[in-house]
């Protein structure tokens, strides 16, 4: 079962032409309620975000889900920040959205209850670094990053 609620952008708010453009204006936030879930989707087509999530979980039948997760896109909020940022701000927000676009730039939250608290993981896509690391360059200049694995080194044979 799906509720949907429309929130209206407010009509003197100063941002409200790129909200709206990334958004949607109302603003559509649907609530979708399983028989063990329940699922939140916001944005322009949030009724397919939500389908998409439900048959996602469905095609994992037999995993008992976190009671908390979710995943963010980070490539569409830097452009959001973009847009909204004083012109002479955007530059920063332009570029880390392009790069988060170009790489997978997603996070993702999950949160399952232990006593006395909860055990909170945060699991970042390899894009999402890539892009902060390229951030901190000059523009045009190339990342060096060290491999993981120091290279194989031959041994001298014999003595």
């Amino acid at each position: 079962m799906f509720h949907t609620l429309l929130l209206p952008l407010g009509q003197d708010a100063k941002d409200r032409p790129p909200l709206a453009r990334r958004l949607g204006d109302p603003l559509e936030v649907v609530v979708g309620i399983g028989k063990q879930r329940v699922y939140v989707a916001a944005g322009k087509t949030p009724v397919a975000l939500l389908k998409q999530a439900m048959r996602g979980a469905s095609s994992k039948a037999g995993r008992k889900p976190p009671p908390v997760q979710f995943t963010l896109a980070l490539g569409p909020l830097a452009g959001l920040a973009a847009e909204v940022s004083p012109e002479a701000d955007r530059g920063p927000w332009i570029r880390l959205g392009q790069l988060l676009e170009q790489a997978s730039g997603r996070v993702r939250l999950t949160a399952v209850p232990v006593r006395h608290g909860a055990h909170v993981r945060v699991e970042a896509e390899e894009g999402v670094f890539r892009a902060l690391a390229a951030l901190a360059l000059p523009a045009g200049a190339a990342p060096r990053v060290p491999p993981l694995v120091p290279p194989l080194v031959p041994r001298p044979r014999g003595r």
